[in-house]
């Protein structure tokens, strides 16, 4: 999950919701890692707190 793809797949959402249903699964899966490593790649980029 590269640092730059994110920041692409991110921009325009404005404050990330955890607790998005449908935006965090789908964007796991487009990567192709679990939830949890995508969610541990978001807090080491300061996108989640901690």
């Amino acid at each position: 999950m590269p640092a730059k793809f994110l920041e692409r797949d991110l921009s325009g959402r404005g404050r990330l919701d955890l607790y998005d249903d449908d935006f965090i699964p789908a964007l796991a899966k487009k990567y192709g890692v679990s939830v949890q490593a995508l969610m541990f790649r978001l807090q080491y980029l300061g996108y989640v707190e901690g």
